[in-house]
């Protein structure tokens, strides 16, 4: 893991960590020739010089940040959750759909 990111980790307790470590791992083997780093803040992947995903914890919500064009390509899914142009919430109290992560973070359009 990237100092900067465990370092990012590190500052949550508990359920929030235990979280953030997952869908950090999860994302790396998704993602295997990605590079980590720290850009606007967050946990970020990149792959081929372009931020593919960030994400960031919050006190209700865990932010994915994969980019407009992958929430607008999966639009359908995305009924059940709070999201925006460019995020989408997974809060602390509801299972991390782990499916439509993936499917965020694999999808390869162009935006």
């Amino acid at each position: 893991m990237h100092p900067g990111i465990a370092t990012y980790h590190a500052r949550f307790d508990g359920d929030v960590r235990l979280r953030l470590n997952e869908i950090h791992e999860r994302i790396g083997a998704w993602l295997p020739e990605s590079e980590q780093d720290i850009r606007y803040a967050m946990p970020t992947f990149r792959l081929g010089g372009r931020n593919r995903v960030h994400y960031a914890a919050y006190a209700r919500h865990i932010g994915l940040y994969p980019g407009p064009a992958a929430l607008q390509a999966l639009a359908p899914r995305l009924s059940d959750w709070t999201h925006s142009k460019g995020a989408i919430q997974f809060p602390h109290d509801r299972p991390l759909p782990w499916s439509l992560i993936e499917a965020l973070v694999r999808w390869e359009g162009v935006e």
